[in-house]
């Protein structure tokens, strides 16, 4: 019931980024939150991947740098104490082979919150 992690590398416009050092193959990526004081907002989210060798930037609307993964919507999850949502691949397959993640929440609330991030998996 801790408070999620500060972000080495911050969000902008709500989405953050996770460098995972190395182009490897993703089979899941899984998010989740704990509703402290029934406060947490739901949100809609999106996953994107992209192989740049380098830092693509955070333009998500540019096609030749990131690829959607896949979204989930915590609106449609019952109220509880924790929530969670894992995207994955078929057993011994790969969503994509992907050097960087992102995640992009929308709304982001209006305490400047994005909900969704507190705990971030990618395997």
């Amino acid at each position: 019931k801790d408070y999620g992690p500060v972000f080495v590398n911050g969000t902008v416009g709500g989405a953050y980024k996770m460098d995972l050092g190395r182009r490897i193959p993703v089979s899941a990526v899984t998010s989740w939150t704990y509703n402290q004081s029934g406060s947490r907002g739901a949100q809609k989210v999106t996953i994107y991947g992209s192989t740049s060798a380098t830092d693509p930037g955070w333009s998500l609307l540019d096609a030749s740098k990131f690829t959607p993964i896949g979204s989930f919507d915590t609106t449609a999850l019952e109220k509880s104490e924790f929530s969670g949502v894992t995207l994955h691949a078929g057993e011994g397959e790969a969503m994509g082979t992907f050097r960087w993640i992102v995640w992009q929440v929308a709304p982001v609330t209006d305490l400047g919150e994005n909900s969704a991030f507190q705990e971030l998996v990618v395997e």
